[in-house]
C-alpha cells in the first residue's frame, strides 16, 4: 500500500478502508481512481 499526498490520519486510513471493503470497492481500485480523476483534470486545464 503506497500513500499519495493526503493529509489523513491512520485512523482516517482505517476507517477508509472499512468503508471501502463494506461497499465492495477494493482501497487500490479507489486511489487509483482518484488518481486519475487529478490527471484528467491535469490534462483538461492544458
Amino acid at each position: 500500500m503506497y500513500h499519495v499526498a493526503l493529509d489523513l490520519s491512520q485512523e482516517q486510513v482505517k476507517d477508509l478502508k472499512v468503508l471501502a471493503a463494506a461497499s465492495g470497492i477494493s482501497v487500490y481500485k479507489l486511489v487509483t481512481s482518484l488518481v486519475v480523476k487529478e490527471i484528467s483534470k491535469e490534462v483538461s486545464t492544458k
